[in-house]
């Protein structure tokens, strides 16, 4: 059975060494369950011997539960259930179909899962598009275009002069903004 092998010392100490970090020691997690489990399947584990006993799956819970915990994240306990199935789905794989390939799923996915959202950037794109908006509303408001005080081009050289440098100075505001938006 399983539990025997995730209470020993030997795992224990194999999964402090994988890392420091929550992120490694789950990383790290995968590969040595990945051995384990191909001894297994070398010593001709066949139909019930494959799976995993209520006590093999709480304990595996429990550990990935208390990795998860120390990263502080909203979402923990949802994000320890998917990596609980995934590496329940690793093993019966291996398993089934003797290859590491589940494995790497795992790995892949346990990063993606546990690696900073990008949710500051959405919330800066919008205050940038909200600022920009918002300049142009006030350009618009201030400057009253209307069609009375409007300048035929060349007719008035100096009133044309003046909106040319107005758009000019408009324009070099929101290219800045835009250069703070592609950071």
């Amino acid at each position: 059975m399983a539990s025997e092998f995730l209470k020993s010392d030997s795992f224990n100490m194999q999964l402090q060494k994988a890392g420091k970090s929550p992120v490694a020691r789950l990383t790290g997690l995968s590969g040595i369950l990945s051995s384990w489990n191909k001894q297994r399947v070398g010593k001709d584990v066949i139909g019930k011997e494959a799976n995993l006993s209520i006590e093999d799956i709480q304990i595996l819970k429990d550990l990935i539960e208390a990795e998860t915990s120390r990263l502080k994240l909203d979402i923990s306990e949802i994000v320890a259930d998917q990596i609980l199935f995934l590496v329940i789905g690793a093993i019966k794989l291996q398993v089934q179909n003797c290859s590491e390939k589940p494995w790497e799923l795992v790995n892949q996915s346990t990063k993606k899962f546990l690696s900073p959202q990008n949710e500051t950037k959405k919330l800066q794109m919008s205050l940038y598009f909200l600022m920009i908006t918002a300049i142009m509303g006030l350009a618009i408001v201030l400057l009253k275009p209307s069609t009375k005080n409007a300048v035929i081009y060349g007719a008035n050289p100096q009133a044309s002069q003046q909106m040319f440098h107005l758009i000019n100075r408009e324009e070099k505001q929101f290219r800045i903004l835009l250069m703070y938006t592609k950071l």
